[in-house]
């Protein structure tokens, strides 16, 4: 697998679990498009956007331009980061 693209399926993976604990400590989902995917069951919900993600950033790859999944990673650390610090907070709250 290239590693642009490994990279990206980790922080996905890291995004749901901090997503997941966040729910488990209060925590709400501010993006409104994956707002939308969350209504009915979130877990289900936040599943669906990672698969269509990681099969968006596949097919990206595939196409010659993982650069653009490399600049999606930067973004998604830093989702990550961010999620981080709001448990973080909750936890403290």
């Amino acid at each position: 697998m290239n590693n642009a693209l490994l990279l990206f399926v980790l922080l996905q993976v890291a995004d749901v679990t901090t997503t997941l604990v966040a729910f488990h400590f209060g925590g709400v989902e501010e993006n409104p498009l994956v707002q939308f995917f969350l209504r009915g069951h979130p877990v289900a919900g936040l599943l669906l956007t990672k698969f269509l993600l990681v099969t968006i950033a596949g097919v990206i790859v595939l196409t010659g331009r993982k650069s653009v999944v490399w600049k999606a990673n930067v973004l998604f650390a830093c989702i990550v980061a961010w999620n981080v610090s709001i448990v973080a907070r909750l936890i403290v709250a």
